[in-house]
């Protein structure tokens, strides 16, 4: 048994709700994603990463809010297929966004929004690798040690600084291997199903998951509820969910002011 001197020197749990919700939002074109992270409390900063999503969003839900945006769109198209011009194209633009977020984070924002989150997955990658894949390994796989360490921290960072963080993620059709019997080899395989797009570990590092869908009948946006601290909400559908009502449905103990 450690003795009590021992013991004393480390931190006690607080049972304080938090004062900052880091959530991923996930969903097709005009499912709603940034109109809901723009229901979060402003100042905002924008990470477009698509550079023209948030134009897109309805006026009336941007209205009164002091929204601010960088833009880092990325083309590797433009590069002629030359893996220096393109990594180094990528990572002045990945640097640039990095300065801007974390200042941002450090100069009033209450919310960050990166939109989109596997928009800047891909730029990363281009940043580091110049492709698709590495051309230093015999194999051809990343070396994803750095690259995720760099990524995690970055979405950390924000939780670190009392910031709310959005990750807005478009959607990708879902691949799984089978054994081919004629083949003799295993292959992969198209669902058909959507997934999340982006950095595939994103779910460890947020608070909530968030599916998002427009029901063309009710002429609404509709949430489901993934990740989420309280259980009594998780899968349920929810419609023209804001990030208020979000945000006491997980932590209804806490002070309204955090999250308005």
């Amino acid at each position: 048994m450690a003795s009590n001197k021992a013991w004393e020197k480390y931190e006690i749990l607080s049972e304080d709700d938090p004062k900052c919700i880091t959530w991923a939002s996930a969903g097709g074109d005009g499912s709603g994603k940034s109109y809901f992270g723009c229901t979060a409390p402003g100042p905002i900063f924008v990470c477009a990463f698509d550079p023209h999503g948030m134009s897109r969003v309805d006026k009336t839900v941007r209205a009164g809010k002091d929204i601010r945006i960088g833009r880092y769109g990325f083309n590797h198209l433009r590069q002629e297929e030359d893996r220096k011009k393109v990594r180094d194209a990528a990572f002045k633009i990945w640097q640039q966004f990095k300065d801007d977020y974390l200042g941002a984070l450090t100069s009033g924002a209450r919310t960050v929004l990166w939109d989109r989150e596997d928009l800047a997955w891909e730029l990363i990658r281009f940043a580091y690798f110049g492709g698709e894949k590495n051309e230093g390994s015999k194999t051809g796989a990343l070396d994803y040690g750095d690259l995720n360490a760099e990524y995690v921290s970055l979405i950390q960072e924000a939780r670190d600084h009392g910031v709310n963080l959005g990750l807005l993620r478009g959607l990708t059709e879902k691949w799984v291997a089978k054994y081919d019997a004629q083949s003799g080899k295993m292959k992969n395989y198209n669902t058909g199903d959507p997934v999340p797009d982006g950095f595939k570990k994103v779910n460890d590092h947020v608070d909530i998951t968030l599916a998002h869908f427009w029901d063309p009948k009710q002429k609404e946006y509709v949430v489901k509820v993934g990740k989420f601290p309280n259980k009594e909400y998780k899968d349920q559908e929810i419609a023209n969910l804001d990030f208020g009502t979000m945000a006491l449905s997980a932590f209804p103990d806490s002070d309204v002011s955090n999250w308005m």
